[in-house]
């Protein structure tokens, strides 16, 4: 629980231009982690309340939200185990150590897949956006009339590509 934690906060830099809701949310992300923390701990067993704040850090955060939200609920689970409240009250301490394990291995697997895979997500969605405006790009240029496409890997700076193929087959660019 806590490696994923601390990968994320070798990479972590403060985010530039954040629009201030979004700092909100985070302030909300992290008092709703906090309420339902000592909900946990009380007397109910409401240990499936971390659920919930695991998917919306996952969604809205991806591993940078997800992973702290994890540490946090699974924190909140040891301590009620340690304390034997809510639903590790009133069982013998190797059912709290399978429940907790069972527990901290779900919230675990929860918040770190579910990141992931949002994560993976938005960059396939910045790397759609990026094809699609390049694929714009070159309809555009196709359409006012420059037939010649450019290729961006073109050594010598010809916009057929020409000169590379003559230059391969032994003669000098230019000549038929």
């Amino acid at each position: 629980m806590v490696t994923p934690v601390l990968l994320v906060l070798r990479s972590a830099r403060l985010p530039k231009g954040v629009p201030p809701s979004r700092w909100v949310e985070t302030l909300l992300l992290v008092a709703a982690t906090l309420g339902v923390g000592f909900l946990e701990a009380g007397s109910t067993p409401l240990l499936f309340l971390g659920f919930p704040l695991l998917i919306w850090a996952a969604f809205r955060f991806q591993l940078a939200g997800a992973a702290p939200c994890a540490l946090a609920v699974s924190t909140f689970a040891i301590v009620s185990a340690a304390e034997r409240a809510g639903p590790f009250a009133g069982h013998d301490l190797l059912t709290d150590m399978i429940t907790l394990q069972a527990f901290n291995g779900s919230i675990s697997l929860t918040a770190l897949l579910l990141g992931t895979v949002i994560g993976e997500r938005n960059q396939a969605q910045r790397e759609i956006a990026r094809a699609c405006g390049q694929l714009a790009e070159m309809a555009t240029k196709i359409a006012l009339g420059d037939h010649r496409p450019t290729f961006p890997d073109d050594k010598d700076g010809d916009r057929d590509g020409e000169g590379a193929k003559e230059a391969h087959h032994g003669r000098a660019p230019g000549r038929a």
